[in-house]
């Protein structure tokens, strides 16, 4: 793993540069959980250095279930709930120490979270040299906030939010980002800042009657492909420096470009794009 984006780890969970290898490894293992008791709002802070992190909904009755691999040498784990305040915060990140480090792609450190579909969740999530699987669906998602550094993360709604969101917000370094099932997610707002990378949007999923979520989207350098219901109406503005962008199933109207449905849909999309360098393209999917 290059220093580059060792640093691009560090930048993201708020540690200092790491140096590159280390000859031994001593590895630990963590396991917490917690009961259902009656919360109204469960807020989340999770901060993770480097490995594979899995999120995804829990059994019933369980608020959450933390399972955790790091080595001890590097990193250092803390764990606190807070019950007065709902508050649980997990963190696995490196520790002051003399020696180097060698974090590859086949590294076995990881941070499992599960969490209660029960108890609407407000999500603070940073990781920075990390692969990341986040499935949201099927739990009672409030709002979510994602920052990384040097990843490749997956974002996902496979089953509808099980209340309204507020919103939706991903800040990537140099990544490979996809989010899907936007359309489940119920969230008002989607915000995008991406650093360079390949990103795609993928608004598909269960559009209520009468939803009409804004997206806004900024791309550095790479590729954005956005995967829209061809049943959605889309008002797009688009600014771009030395970006392309296929305008296929739209029409231009004044500064906006809309799609031939927008004037009849039950459901519309408000999408603002800033891209600099890269590509920007539209697949038009069947809808539900």
């Amino acid at each position: 793993m290059s220093a580059r984006l060792l640093a691009a780890a560090c930048i993201v969970c708020g540690c200092a540069t790491l140096p590159q290898t280390l000859d031994a490894q001593s590895w630990r293992t963590l396991t917490t959980s917690r009961q259902v008791r009656g919360e109204a709002l469960l807020e989340v802070e999770v901060e993770f250095a480097s490995g594979t992190l899995r999120l995804q909904p829990g059994a019933r009755g369980s608020l959450f279930r933390i399972d955790a691999k790091y080595d001890e040498e590097t990193f250092e784990s803390s764990t606190s709930y807070d019950p007065q305040g709902s508050h649980l915060s997990v963190k696995i990140t490196p520790d002051d120490f003399d020696g180097d480090i060698d974090l590859d792609d086949d590294s076995p450190q990881f941070l499992d979270l599960a969490l209660s579909p029960e108890v609407p969740v407000a999500l603070d999530l940073k990781f920075g040299v990390a692969k990341s699987v986040i499935e949201l669906g099927g739990l009672a998602v409030r709002r979510v906030e994602v920052k990384t550094g040097a990843s490749e993360t997956s974002i996902g709604f496979e089953r509808p939010n099980r209340v309204a969101c507020e919103e939706l917000s991903v800040a990537v370094g140099a990544a490979k980002l996809t989010v899907y099932g936007i359309g489940n997610s119920r969230c008002e707002h989607v915000k995008l800042a991406g650093g360079a990378g390949d990103v795609t949007l993928d608004f598909t999923g269960t559009w209520p009657a009468g939803f009409q979520p804004e997206a806004e989207v900024m791309m550095g350098f790479g590729s954005l492909t956005l995967r829209i219901p061809e049943n959605v109406g889309v008002e797009l503005t688009m600014s771009r420096l030395f970006a392309s962008f296929e305008d296929e199933g739209f029409e231009k109207r004044g500064s906006r470009w809309v799609s031939a449905n927008y004037d009849d849909a039950r459901a519309t999309l408000k999408l603002q794009v800033r891209a600099i360098l890269g590509d920007v393209s539209v697949d038009w999917v069947a809808g539900r």
